[in-house]
């Protein structure tokens, strides 16, 4: 039988999501879609019983049911509905707020009003509610199915924030089965009187809601002013992607650089959009995150770039023979220098549009004859394989000091 506890997020078998497996997209109608829901009490039959007259079982051993709580944007509220073990699965086990109690019920009621009143707090499906994808599919005029790709928020709740605490009375009748001695009703140790703006009633709405079913928002002002100051001043981040749980080697280089673009809000989590410099791409963190160090944009590419085009007044432009001597020099040097890891390559792609890639591992391939193309070859750290770029279509290359 499944074991369940207090605060799990579940849902009814009927859902697109599995146990750790929220990466479904979903499609057709959105009023199909099942809530994910926490489980706020949990009742466990603890032997098994016959009817006298009959025989038929009444009721076995290790089934039971859960209460689980779940939020609607239609109603724009919190409900509450019992559900058998066989009917459920579950979908997360994320920590909520849990404590130990010490002492009396006075003390420590007035510890955890003094930890926790005032303070915002999410309930805990609002996490993997914010990240379900709606798939649309289209047809166009050629007949090919084409994905478009929305957020399904049907189920998202909206931040809270405490302002009262009820602790679980421990003398709660039918706790205990009378002739075992086991547990067989699971409550919540306590729970919280939540206040949220209730926008179909356009009021403040309150309610109770168990602790392990909420995860508590950490306050990240500190952090949203230190990013703004940094984007003013054209501030870059050196990231470290072997610190996520997820990183392979194979499709990230270990460290990048990023360059700040915006903070986003949403439902009471901050996260910041940046550009990863070295696989030239957009990537999303989530405020606050770590970052390995802060390098300013003249740091970051200094003054080490091809061409470098000192003019004076009564300077000549070079010809095109000089710029690709100066060019195979450029490359040759930085290949030697150990400090020297990357370079960025501005060019025109066969769209004839300017695009930048990043290179490591590079040399010149210099051509055959005079006609011939030279071409610098390299490890491209977006595509992930080697890559050659030829002279002609290459604008500029600046060297990025990251070593």
């Amino acid at each position: 039988m499944p074991s369940y506890r207090v605060g799990d997020v579940v849902s009814t078998k009927t859902h697109p999501y599995f146990k750790d497996i929220v990466n479904v997209n979903i499609a057709g109608d959105p009023v199909n879609v099942i809530p994910l829901m926490v489980i706020t009490e949990i009742y466990r039959e603890t032997r098994t019983v016959y009817n006298e007259e009959t025989g038929e079982e009444i009721t076995r051993k290790g089934t039971g049911k859960c209460k689980c709580m779940w939020f609607s944007l239609k109603t724009n509220s919190f409900s509450e509905a019992w559900f058998d073990f066989e009917k459920l699965k579950s979908i997360e086990d994320r920590d909520g707020i849990v404590f130990k109690k010490n002492g009396s019920d006075f003390e420590f009621k007035k510890y955890i009003l003094k930890r926790y009143l005032n303070k915002p707090v999410l309930f805990k499906t609002s996490f993997l509610e914010l990240r379900k994808i709606k798939e649309t599919r289209i047809h166009n005029h050629t007949g090919n199915k084409i994905s478009d790709y929305t957020s399904l928020l049907n189920f998202v709740a909206p931040p809270l924030h405490i302002i009262d605490v009820k602790i679980t009375d421990d003398k709660v009748s039918g706790k205990f089965d009378s002739k075992t001695g086991t547990f067989k009703k699971y409550l919540p140790q306590l729970s919280f009187k939540c206040r949220f703006y209730n926008a179909s009633a356009d009021k403040w709405s309150e309610l109770f809601i168990p602790s392990d079913a909420l995860v508590e928002l950490e306050d990240v002002g500190s952090y949203v002013e230190t990013i703004e100051s940094d984007r003013k001043k054209r501030k870059f981040y050196i990231y470290d992607y072997t610190q996520e749980v997820d990183y392979d080697s194979s499709r990230k280089e270990p460290i990048t650089i990023l360059e700040i673009d915006s903070i986003t809000y949403l439902n009471g989590l901050y996260s910041l959009k940046t550009f990863d410099i070295i696989h030239q791409e957009w990537k999303i963190l989530d405020i606050p995150f770590e970052m390995k160090d802060v390098i300013s944009k003249e740091n970051l590419y200094g003054k080490n770039t091809y061409p470098d085009f000192a003019f004076r007044k009564g300077s000549k432009a070079p010809d095109a023979d000089k710029l690709l001597t100066e060019f195979v020099d450029f490359v040759s040097l930085n290949e030697k220098r150990k400090k020297t890891k990357y370079l960025l390559i501005n060019y025109i792609n066969k769209s004839d549009k300017i695009e930048q890639r990043v290179v490591r591992d590079f040399f010149i391939v210099p051509g055959v004859t005079k006609k011939a193309s030279t071409y610098i070859h390299g490890f491209c750290c977006k595509k992930r394989e080697e890559r050659s770029f030829n002279f002609n279509n290459i604008r500029s290359v600046k060297v990025i000091a990251l070593a």
